[in-house]
């Protein structure tokens, strides 16, 4: 997703940024110049570090990046909280030009802990916008407006909103949250928030953050099909832009005015203003107005019977698209194989799940078997030893039975004897048993 690319605010709201001269080389380069004199100390050098930073953000974001951790150490020695803010802010947003978002929100969540740390509102309100630029730059569309909706609501607080920096970052965040909804097709609510926008910029005489409200109105009203409306906020900020040196918004601002005159059936002068916004789109690498701008200035060339250039732009168009599609699709594929992955790990889990489930009922079957082998080892027992003790019973019966018998038979005298000594007949018929 392109970037919220049409708003300088970022840097100009840093809290007293809004001073700051433009964004020029030579401004870059006179401030290297008192650097390498190296005759500043204390706040005044923290200052310079921070214009440094600032300056280079674009065209030198290797240096800006130097500068704003240079500003981040000497702002930590002197526990000077507001620079220390400005230098993560500083770093989160050169991040973000370069699309290293990871290392952007990383910085800018620092930069937020601190501003809110020193109580500082419009440090918070500003940095939540960096936060929802960030994220809408990642494509979390709806985690970038809640960001927005964060530092609204903060810069609609009379307290911030009293100050010349509230009012103008109020309308700087409308603008963001407007662009936003406009390239999610949520046109009314994009249209309430410019026009809220519009009309701070002019009570407070912005005229030149108003120039990109009116561009963004520019391109709702193509969509909207006003077309006379939509010409006039075109033509009046594409040469404002292009005098600024600021040729982003100029590519995207000329291919909304080229459609306007494709709907009006001028398709040389349409030809003409989407091939400047072509050439813009080209030589800034932006794949995404390269990609409708190419599809744009196809149509015009079939249009004038163009056939050849209309295939060549036909072409730029499918080169341009299927780069973005592979994007999708790999972005698809990763999410395919995160997919593949859960599911592996879960069928995993499931099978280690049902391999202890088998050993739980193999552990039962053994507990059973053992219970149930015990239960007939007693149960012989116990039927052994009521045998025995039946077969005691029967064989002292019949022990006595033969005494008594015995001493009946046996003489009188012999009997009386073998009675004294009984012990030793019983002794032999235990013996037997």
């Amino acid at each position: 997703m392109d970037r919220i690319r049409y708003l300088f605010f970022f840097l100009a709201v840093l809290l007293d940024a809004g001073n700051l001269p433009a964004q020029q080389q030579q401004v870059a380069d006179s401030l290297e110049q008192i650097y390498l004199a190296d005759t500043l100390y204390g706040e005044a050098k923290l200052e310079l570090l921070r214009n440094l930073a600032f300056h280079h953000t674009n065209s030198k974001p290797d240096k800006s990046l130097k500068y704003a951790d240079e500003l981040i150490a000497l702002a930590g020695e002197m526990e000077n909280q507001l620079y220390l803010f400005r230098g993560y802010y500083l770093k989160g947003n050169t991040y973000s030009q370069q699309d290293n978002l990871d290392e952007a929100l990383a910085s800018v969540q620092y930069a937020l802990e601190l501003a809110q740390q020193d109580g500082n509102f419009s440090a918070v309100a500003s940095t939540y916008m960096l936060i929802g630029t960030i994220y809408y730059d990642s494509g979390e569309i709806q985690r970038a407006v809640e960001s927005f909706d964060r530092s609204i609501s903060i810069y609609r607080d009379p307290k911030v909103y009293e100050t010349l920096g509230g009012v103008s970052a109020l309308g700087d965040v409308l603008t963001n949250v407007g662009y936003v909804y406009l390239d999610a097709g949520e046109y009314k609510k994009a249209e309430d928030l410019l026009d809220e926008a519009a009309e701070i910029y002019t009570s407070i005489d912005d005229k030149k953050r108003l120039t990109y409200v009116r561009g963004n109105q520019g391109i709702l009203n193509v969509r909207l099909g006003n077309y006379n409306l939509a010409e006039q906020y075109l033509t009046e900020v594409i040469p404002l832009l292009e005098e600024d040196g600021n040729f982003e918004p100029v590519a995207e601002y000329q291919a909304s005015l080229a459609e306007v005159y494709l709907n009006r059936g001028e398709f040389k002068k349409a030809h003409k203003m989407a091939e400047e916004g072509l050439f813009h789109a080209q030589r800034l690498g932006m794949k995404d107005q390269i990609n409708k701008s190419s599809l744009l200035l196809a149509k015009l060339d079939y249009e004038l019977n163009n056939f050849k250039e209309a295939y060549g732009h036909l072409n730029l168009h499918m080169q341009y698209k299927d780069s973005m599609d592979t994007e999708s699709v790999d972005i698809a594929r990763l999410e395919r194989d995160m997919a593949d992955l859960e599911r592996e790990k879960l069928d995993g889990e499931l099978e280690l799940q049902n391999q202890k489930q088998k050993q739980q009922r193999a552990a039962l079957w053994a507990i059973g078997a053992t219970a149930l082998l015990l239960i007939f080892i007693v149960l012989g027992g116990y039927g052994r030893y009521r045998y025995i003790k039946r077969t005691n019973r029967t064989i002292s019966a019949e022990r006595d039975r033969s005494e008594e018998l015995l001493l009946n038979i046996l003489p009188k005298e012999t009997a009386q004897e073998l009675k004294d000594n009984g012990h030793v007949l019983a002794k032999r018929f235990e013996s037997v048993t």
